[in-house]
């Protein structure tokens, strides 16, 4: 008895244990989600492949990029480098703690356009 006891307390230890990873990994899985940044564009760095930009409300925040980051208003994202302090919006995910500009938007207008 107390062997089939001790058994079945390992199996729903292991059960518990299997669906707690798959909860994490769904939680990993909305951080890759797209979402949206606006702001003024402050700095490209070709070498890197990263820029910044400051927010309306003065929080800066760095962006990685790839070759395969879509770029509208611009030639390319090293385009880019020639519209600092122009308005962009970037469209982003987000893997531990690293932004990866998915697709930027030179706005040629007011904050937001």
């Amino acid at each position: 008895m107390k062997k089939h006891t001790m058994k079945i307390i390992s199996i729903l230890s292991i059960i518990c244990l299997v669906g707690g990873m798959a909860v994490f990994a769904q939680e990993g899985e909305k951080m890759a989600e797209n979402m949206v940044a606006k702001g003024k564009l402050v700095s490209v760095d070709a070498e890197n492949m990263s820029l910044e930009i400051e927010t309306e409300d003065g929080e800066t925040i760095a962006f990685a990029y790839t070759e395969s980051t879509k770029v509208t208003g611009a030639q390319s994202v090293q385009g880019l480098a020639d519209n600092e302090g122009t308005w962009v919006t970037i469209q982003y995910t987000t893997e531990n703690s690293q932004h990866t500009a998915t697709a930027i938007h030179l706005n040629k207008g007011k904050p937001g356009q």
